[in-house]
């Protein structure tokens, strides 16, 4: 797929892509064990999800990055906002932000926000921001 589109995008899969400073790190993710529509054939999804995280975060970190984004499909968390196996990854890393969508509709009211494990965490889903904006990093996010 990156060849088809050279120049013009750039796929996350086991990867990364360069915004100045930062690295923008991703993969689809996947629902989290715990949550109330995870089946036992979606474990290894997740696992494999998890290896493509873990791939794209170590590249970043091998290539001298310090500024982490990360970004998903799905939310980092299940829909008991319990911590994952993402949420491992993202202390470890220490991400900065993580950015996700998937949540569409009623579901997009009980998104997660706020700092999860060290990140900034924000639903980006275009229908739950009315299609507008939103400002994600002006200088530096907040890290406690």
């Amino acid at each position: 797929m990156n060849k088809a589109v050279e120049n013009e995008l750039t796929f996350l899969q086991n990867s990364f892509a360069i915004a100045g400073d930062y690295a923008i790190c991703g993969s689809r993710g996947w629902l989290c064990p715990g949550d109330r529509s995870f089946t036992a054939e979606d474990n290894s999804i997740y696992q494999r999800e998890l290896l493509r995280v873990r791939a794209s975060l170590e590249a970043a970190t091998a290539a001298g990055f310090e500024k982490i984004i990360l970004m998903l499909h799905y939310p980092p968390i299940n829909d008991k906002h319990e911590p994952s196996g993402f949420t491992e990854l993202i202390g470890e890393f220490k991400v900065m932000l993580c950015l996700f969508g998937h949540l569409h509709s009623e579901s997009a009211a009980t998104a997660p926000s706020g700092i999860i494990n060290g990140a900034a965490c924000h639903l980006v889903a275009c229908d739950a921001l009315d299609f507008k904006l939103k400002l994600i990093l002006q200088s530096e996010p907040y890290r406690p």
